[in-house]
């Protein structure tokens, strides 16, 4: 079957009422319909864009296949998973909705699932993905991760990644102004001002991801 000819059916549950999402070819844009509703909110993007996402969902769906069967999400969040996939351009980006989708839908703790996450997901760049993946992949994350007197060495990723000084800094006031990161706090003061603990702030040179991060990391990240 050639791409154009796709036909592709995802299953919906608000409430305890299940639908099924219908979306295909119209002169290379999406046309998406529940029923015989139109819904604007996915129509009129690029048909290749959607493929290309559908492309990488069912091979993410297959690997998956012995841990049961997906759950349907709630249209809201469908539908803007949906949206930006088809819009985002980035195929390293569109991956990271692909992956979101997926882990939602066999995710255990269905309370996890919350728009937060997509908006953070919308508000970051490639620099900003390309640290989070970074530090994710990196061989001692577990030990930054479970351990408060560590934390992640910037100018360490800057070199790695080969950030000039702008990038890394516009790319880690982001992650801090999203909550996904946060300035190393030592839970031992090393100062005192007569007998008041001084915390020093790593500031984006010294830094720890924030639960919220780990959580996002947890979510975009295709599972070992």
């Amino acid at each position: 079957m050639e791409n154009k000819d796709k036909i592709y059916e995802m299953e919906i549950n608000s409430g305890g009422i299940g639908g099924k999402l219908r979306i295909q070819n119209s002169n290379n844009r999406v046309l998406a319909k529940i029923g015989d509703v139109l819904l604007d909110k996915l129509n009129y993007y690029r048909w290749n864009n959607a493929v290309n996402f559908f492309d990488k969902y069912e091979q993410k769906k297959a690997k998956r296949s012995l841990i049961g069967k997906e759950t349907p999400l709630p249209p809201k969040f469908l539908f803007e998973i949906l949206g930006n996939a088809f819009m985002e351009e980035e195929d390293d980006v569109q991956d990271l909705w692909a992956n979101l989708l997926s882990n939602w839908q066999f995710a255990e703790n269905r309370t996890d699932i919350a728009m937060v996450f997509i908006e953070i997901l919308k508000n970051l760049s490639k620099n900003e993905i390309r640290i989070l993946s970074a530090i994710h992949r990196s061989s001692d994350g577990n030990q930054i991760r479970n351990d408060k007197n560590s934390y992640v060495d910037g100018n360490v990723v800057r070199e790695y990644l080969s950030l000039s000084k702008e990038e890394y800094e516009l790319a880690m006031l982001n992650l801090f102004r999203l909550y996904c990161c946060e300035g190393f706090h030592q839970e031992t003061s090393a100062m005192y001002f007569g007998d008041i603990p001084i915390q020093a702030n790593g500031g984006i040179e010294k830094f720890r991801i924030t639960a919220l991060g780990y959580k996002l990391l947890d979510m975009i990240f295709e599972k070992d």
